[in-house]
């Protein structure tokens, strides 16, 4: 984990940006191509078109982290939200248990490499706890459990 960081949105700013966009959805398979299809169209009317692969494959494997460590078909939330110099991805479940450990995977492991490229891909992500204080989608939803986010410096900002 890259280190941490509130689960609210993205930090302020002057310009908070288009407002966050949010779903709930059931931890199953046949789920992820369609927040796929959502992300990419929020990132396309945002004119974030450089970030959509790295985003939409980021947000498969959140989304995959939550159905193989807490389980499948339980209700989960998916949040997207920008201001004027970052991009945030967030899935949000209910397990109230600890926070997972990412695991290290070897050469010929054919799991447990979504964090490794999570980590590859993302200018920032971690796993946090959340509770009904934290996040504007999750105080909405009254989702408390864990925060599961990624986070990207916006392409025009980069110098």
């Amino acid at each position: 984990m890259q280190g941490s960081e509130p689960p609210d949105s993205v930090t302020p700013s002057a310009n908070p940006g288009p407002l966050p966009c949010g779903t709930l959805f059931l931890a199953e398979p046949k789920e992820v191509a369609s927040l796929r299809r959502a992300l990419k169209a929020h990132l396309g009317i945002w004119g974030l078109h450089e970030l959509m692969d790295a985003a939409q494959l980021c947000l498969s494997e959140l989304v995959a982290n939550v159905i193989n460590h807490v389980d499948a078909g339980i209700p989960t939330t998916f949040a997207v939200s920008m201001n004027d110099t970052h991009l945030r991805i967030e899935v949000h479940d209910p397990d109230p248990r600890a926070l997972p450990t990412p695991l290290s995977a070897n050469a010929d492991a054919e799991s447990e490499r979504g964090t490794a490229l999570v980590d590859a891909i993302a200018d920032r992500w971690g796993v946090q706890l959340s509770s009904l204080s934290e996040g504007d989608v999750v105080r909405a939803l009254h989702v408390p459990g864990h925060t599961h986010w990624t986070r990207w410096r916006l392409p025009s900002n980069e110098n």
